[in-house]
């Protein structure tokens, strides 16, 4: 959530046509447009859903889809940085989950939790959660070189 770059709603969903173009802000203090999105499920859930910069590849296609500028919250330790959520500041991934949480159940902002099944991509090495991060990459053409090092 504090990657949170927009919430989403369907064009056609008469519960929020009248939201669309206007700001909210998210329980961490976020503000954020509320934009229209044709592959919003109105029968899902609530029919809101919230878009971060490198959430999944959904994510990354509203992102490029709507021209929004991209929040990189995560560092390539999988530490919180530059989140805006000074409560969570520097922590690993899964604390500020835990931290999150509990910063919305002190709101009173947490009905109920419930576990979920959700598609995540898991490492192969490391057994944990994949994050997807921008990170620049150099790439070597040794193919026209092969006959000098084989």
């Amino acid at each position: 959530m504090p990657a949170c770059l927009a919430v989403f709603v369907h064009p056609d969903d008469e519960r929020f046509t009248q939201y669309i173009g206007k700001t909210i802000t998210t329980p961490l203090g976020i503000k954020v447009p509320i934009l229209a999105d044709d592959k919003v499920k109105m029968d899902k859930g609530t029919g809101v859903v919230m878009c971060c910069s490198y959430g999944d590849e959904v994510d990354v296609y509203r992102v490029q889809k709507h021209n929004l500028s991209e929040k990189i919250v995560i560092n390539r330790y999988g530490k919180m940085q530059d989140c805006g959520v000074p409560e969570i500041e520097g922590m690993k991934i899964s604390e500020a989950r835990e931290k999150i949480m509990e910063l919305f159940e002190a709101q009173g902002l947490v009905v109920k939790r419930d576990p979920i099944t959700q598609a995540k991509q898991i490492s192969e090495r490391g057994k944990v959660p994949v994050e997807i991060l921008p990170v620049k990459q150099r790439f070597v053409n040794l193919l026209d070189k092969k006959d000098i090092l084989l």
